[in-house]
């Protein structure tokens, strides 16, 4: 628990040094983006945890990403990750359709996209509520 507490408090100065959250600086409301895609029957969570961690590295410092969070569920099995985005276009740069056909390639089944604007956002570990600005601010 300790590695996460430490994760979760040096990860709050991220969301701050967003540009996205950078006061007067808004250019784009943030978006999250839930994905989702169907994993091998009899996948444990150990092995999806496995898995994911093959990916950690190419998230770690991706331009627009301000958190991801992988996503495992055994009974279905289902996996993705719920992200959270500067804007709709950094999003965007990444779901490409390259990106869903290698991560078909991999897995065996072709990933689900879908886009959320995210108009307000509560950061408890920062104790932050940011909403986006009036459009005619």
């Amino acid at each position: 628990m300790r590695f996460l507490k430490t994760a979760m408090i040096a990860g709050a100065s991220v969301l701050a040094a967003s540009a996205a959250f950078a006061d007067g600086h808004e250019t784009e409301t943030p978006t999250t983006a839930i994905v989702t895609f169907t994993l091998p029957d009899g996948m444990t969570e150990l092995q999806a945890r496995d898995l994911f961690m093959g990916s950690v590295d190419t998230f770690a410092e991706m331009p627009g990403l301000i958190r991801k969070y992988y996503l495992f569920d055994e009974a279905e099995p289902v996996g993705g990750g719920v992200y959270l985005w500067e804007s709709r276009s950094a999003a965007e740069a990444l779901y490409t359709p390259a990106w869903r056909e290698g991560l078909a390639e991999r897995l065996g089944a072709m990933p689900q996209v879908q886009y959320f604007t995210s108009p307000v956002i509560v950061d408890n570990v920062t104790d932050d509520i940011w909403s986006a600005p009036d459009a005619h601010d």
